[in-house]
């Protein structure tokens, strides 16, 4: 009822919303990451928004969000990290009594590489002990040192960023030698999921035993004998009493006057009263004794008649 012509009703305003959605970057263990690169695609994959970076505090928003399906997409990692190349999706509503709400679209992870092995001798027996360095092959930079094998023989290296590495034994375990040998890998640079290279294992070869034969002394020459004086044998040396033996090698030469030279610049060693001369084959003793009795025989009777008296006639 009215009491004249109505008025027209002013029913207000009725808001229709665009929709915003945030998504928060963290690594394996929860902490968030901030420099992340993200784009949104729509339901056809057409680009919605891009460049869109994580924050401080690990989040990324997007708004002006018309109803329909989207997803966030990284396009690129933070420093020494993963690409992860798991789609986000999330969805805003067609219809809402109020104002939206921020979609929250969840996390996504970054992830680190780790590589691991196992050390062992030729047997497969694991070793413990064994030290290792990693290097970053690109870079030729040692990232990681002072690895060592547990008492299962296991050698790991994690957080690694996406490049090629190596592994390289500084220090062998105690009885085996040390390996040359590089045990290289790579961290890639894209996945949806932890990365974990296992390796194999890595053998290394037993010490070779050395045996140290001890220097033998040669035995010491028997002393030289003394020659002995004309007609009498000479001394015989002593075994246990060497005296100067001769050089080896020295050739000795007779001289006249009864000494003997050696060819070689040593000094000369004087034999006395010895005969200049040698018997010469087929020698007699006999005969000269023969000889000399005869001499002797003779010089008696010539003596005996020189004193025998001489008588007159």
């Amino acid at each position: 009822e009215q009491a004249a012509m109505p008025k027209v009703v002013n029913a207000g305003e009725l808001a229709n919303y665009k929709a915003s959605a945030v998504l928060t970057k963290v690594d394996a263990i929860g902490n968030v990451l901030e420099n992340a690169e993200f784009k949104v695609v729509d339901a056809d994959g057409k680009t919605i928004a891009d460049k869109l970076v994580t924050d401080a505090s690990g989040k990324i928003t997007v708004d002006n969000l018309s109803p329909g399906k989207y997803q966030f997409v990284e396009t690129k990692a933070p420093t020494g990290y993963i690409l992860n190349t798991n789609p986000v999706g999330f969805t805003i509503e067609a219809e809402q009594a109020a104002v939206p709400e921020v979609v929250n679209a969840g996390e996504l992870v970054n992830y680190q590489g780790m590589a691991s092995f196992i050390k062992v001798d030729e047997n497969n027996m694991p070793l413990p002990d064994a030290e290792f360095e990693l290097i970053d092959t690109n870079s030729g930079e040692v990232v990681k040192s002072g690895l060592i094998s547990d008492e299962k023989g296991r050698v790991s290296a994690s957080d690694l960023a996406p490049s090629n590495y190596a592994f390289k034994e500084t220090k062998a375990p105690k009885g085996f030698v040390k390996s040359e040998k590089l045990l290289t890998f790579t961290i890639i640079n894209e996945s949806d999921t932890f990365v974990s290279l296992d390796l194999g294992i890595f053998i290394n070869k037993a010490e070779e035993e050395t045996v140290i034969i001890p220097p033998v002394k040669p035995d010491k020459p028997d002393k030289p004998g003394k020659p002995g004086k004309p007609g009498e044998p000479g001394k015989p040396g002593n075994p246990s009493n060497p005296g100067n033996p001769v050089k080896p090698g020295t050739t000795w030469t007779p001289t006249p006057n009864g000494s003997i030279k050696p060819d070689g610049p040593s000094e000369s060693v004087l034999i006395p009263n010895q005969p200049t001369s040698l018997p010469t084959t087929g020698d007699n003793p006999m005969d000269r004794l023969f000889v000399v009795l005869g001499m002797f025989v003779t010089m008696m009777s010539a003596f005996m008649l020189k004193r025998r008296p001489k008588k007159n006639f």
